[in-house]
């Protein structure tokens, strides 16, 4: 997952990740399942849905100690 992460965030090709990392072929493959399974969208809404309440509820808080 680390891997993952680091490639993707970097944008660095997956051939050229960083020697203290797997395989690429390890890396990618799970990548590619999970993709093609809708995982990452699946993980991605999830993420926002949570960072907007959180946001929202934080934003709520500073108005409601404001006045």
């Amino acid at each position: 997952m680390d891997a993952i992460l680091y490639l993707v965030e970097g944008g660095i090709k997956w051939r050229l990740r960083p020697k203290d990392f797997p395989p690429w072929q390890t890396v990618y493959d799970p990548f590619s399942r999970w993709n093609k399974a809708g995982v990452w969208e699946a993980a991605l809404d999830e993420m926002t849905v949570r960072h907007r309440k959180k946001t929202r509820i934080a934003n709520s808080a500073k108005r409601s100690n404001q006045g």
